[in-house]
């Protein structure tokens, strides 16, 4: 489990810490303080880097370069549409050769450095190593990710990027895909952002909650909202992902199941949170502004579900959010469920300092009691 995070040159940080973290823990901080950054920084490193990880964050930034057909291009290079752009994700939103990130832990998979090279400083027997052709560069500039336990020069993870930064869309395919690199490292990464899980994302996570057997503890995460469910049940076209509709909830005293959007944006939440916590098992689950969609009144509940199936399935939590319910419904956990909040810690994240402050259960009650802004 991660106890340190440290972040250089890593977008809005120059190089910031995060220290006493725990198995359940909340970022706060003003607007572009850089708490969904540091979620996405510890889902590259969840991914040993990998190249379609960082296309992934950037087309969800809205962070691209129209591109187009070039004729005078090689086949390989023509391509239309977006392509990702990296350069945001270093500090000064600029590339150069020689310039680097670095994101590091005190876990043996956690160490990441995303290096600048030119061509000309790959000598000629390892650009032969490049995952792409030379003929088919856009320009001198290589992204070069690695752990700090591999030698530079292992380029299995190198990417050409354009001159503007971007990475070349249908090069990605060389560096294979992200579910083989989760795969690869061992570790489970579930990523909830503000827009939640798709119907066609959760449907694929069911298998593992029809496996587990683990149908009752879903239903049992949705009664939050709703104490009349009894079960939920996914229609074969979306459990196969080839559906956004399909996703059925059993309430009682309701003849037929009625389709989860009737219930509501929280229902819609909480269900991905249930399946989520039982997809990253034993790994990372990631939760981009946690409260969204819920009232007030269910925060506290919210938490203890959390809490207790991260406690369950081996999993370290990392949650962001603006709200100041949110942060009651978890001083209200630690206050009713001391052996829980053991378990959690508040970051305060502000990247013009160089570390973040932390506030461990019995300072998360006091500050909210002395009304301590903390968010």
């Amino acid at each position: 489990m991660l106890r340190h995070l440290e972040l250089v040159n890593y977008r809005g940080f120059q190089r910031y810490q995060l220290e006493g973290l725990s198995r359940i823990n909340l970022l706060v901080g003003e607007n572009n303080s850089g708490k969904t950054s540091i979620l996405e920084a510890l889902h590259l490193l969840a991914s040993g880097g990998h190249p379609t990880v960082f296309a992934e964050i950037a087309f969800g930034r809205g962070e691209v370069a129209e591109t187009s057909d070039e004729g005078d291009r090689p086949a390989a290079l023509r391509r239309r549409g977006l392509s990702p752009v990296v350069s945001h994700f270093f500090h000064g939103h600029e590339l150069w050769p020689g310039g680097f990130l670095e994101l590091h832990t005190d876990t043996t998979w956690g160490h990441l450095v995303g290096r600048i090279l030119e061509l000309d400083d790959i000598d000629p027997e390892r650009q032969k190593r490049l995952p792409f052709g030379i003929s088919t560069m856009p320009s001198p500039l290589v992204l070069h990710i690695s752990r700090t336990d591999v030698p530079i020069e292992s380029l299995d993870n190198a990417v050409p990027l354009d001159d503007d930064g971007s990475m070349p869309s249908d090069l990605l395919r060389h560096v294979g895909s992200r579910k083989r690199a989760n795969r690869e490292e061992g570790l489970p990464v579930e990523f909830i952002t503000t827009d939640s899980l798709g119907s066609q994302r959760m449907g694929e996570m069911w298998g593992a909650v029809l496996k587990e057997g683990r149908e009752r503890d879903v239903a049992k995460a949705l009664s939050i909202i709703e104490p009349g469910v009894q079960d939920v049940a996914f229609q074969p076209q979306a459990a196969s992902g080839t559906s956004p509709a399909g996703i059925l909830v059993g309430l009682g005293g309701v003849r037929q199941r009625v389709p989860l959007g009737s219930l509501g944006d929280g229902m819609r939440r909480l269900l991905a949170l249930s399946i989520s916590l039982i997809q990253a098992s034993g790994g990372l689950l990631l939760i981009d502004e946690i409260d969204t969609g819920l009232h007030y009144s269910v925060m506290g509940d919210m938490w203890r579900l959390v809490t207790q199936a991260a406690i369950d399935s081996n999993i370290q939590v990392f949650a962001a959010t603006h709200s100041l319910d949110c942060l009651q419904g978890l001083a209200w956990l630690c206050e009713n469920y001391p052996e829980l909040g053991e378990q959690v810690c508040v970051q305060k994240i502000d990247a013009r300092l160089s570390e973040a402050d932390a506030f461990h259960a019995d300072n998360i009650k006091i500050v909210l009691e002395q009304g301590i802004e903390v968010r």
